[in-house]
């Protein structure tokens, strides 16, 4: 008789899934925002930043989503793109405020998951 194994089922619960949704939400904004804001104007200062803050909000959402599905890569990507929002942040705008908007988002979702990490593959 082959041997049963045993299923975890993983509870992600309310406080988690409502911050993931939160940040998707505010990403998917933040890449509206940028595109609204290249078709508003004729000349782009420094068009690098507004690529890299496109891609920094992109990879948010995929590190999000790797949240989601209970995925240790979806952590890593969504602090390699917060620490890179900061420093895109910090050069379009030369106040260190930018970066408590990115580093806010990843420390709440560390509070509410921290009992979670032996669930995530």
């Amino acid at each position: 008789m082959a041997k049963k194994e045993k299923t975890h089922h993983k509870h992600r619960g309310f406080w988690a899934s409502f911050w993931l949704i939160i940040f998707g939400l505010q990403s998917i904004l933040y890449i509206f925002l940028i595109y609204d804001w290249l078709n508003q104007t004729d000349t782009i200062p420094k068009p690098y930043l507004l690529g890299g803050l496109i891609l920094v909000a992109l990879a948010d959402l995929i590190g999000l989503a790797g949240i989601w599905f209970w995925k240790k890569w979806g952590w890593y990507l969504f602090a390699i793109s917060s620490i890179g929002s900061v420093v895109l942040g910090l050069i379009s705008t030369g106040t260190g405020l930018i970066a408590i908007n990115k580093i806010l988002p990843f420390v709440i979702l560390g509070w509410v998951y921290k009992d979670k990490w032996d669930d995530i593959n």
